[in-house]
């Protein structure tokens, strides 16, 4: 069998499970240390094993590309709402 691989993103903590998106809350023992919200968890299922690990580059691109897209919004003064260019 060859092995499968999925990325998923560390949503947020809710007690001792992390949940991810598009799968749910999973058990904080079976995740990788140290992770972060936001972080891109890295799912291997093999024939005889399932591995999750973090995706320290991943990571850091998608990181890279919401702060260039946060970057790219600016705020117009005159109103009593805030408007967006987009």
């Amino acid at each position: 069998m060859k092995s499968k691989v999925s990325r998923f993103v560390l949503d947020r903590w809710e007690g001792a499970a992390g949940v991810l998106e598009g799968v749910g809350p999973v058990p904080r023992a079976l995740l990788p240390g140290r992770l972060q919200e936001g972080d891109v968890v890295v799912v291997t299922v093999s024939e005889d094993s399932v591995t999750l690990t973090r995706d320290p580059a991943e990571t850091h691109r998608r990181r890279e590309r919401a702060q260039r897209l946060r970057d790219s919004l600016t705020v117009a003064e005159g109103g009593e709402d805030d408007v967006f260019d987009l």
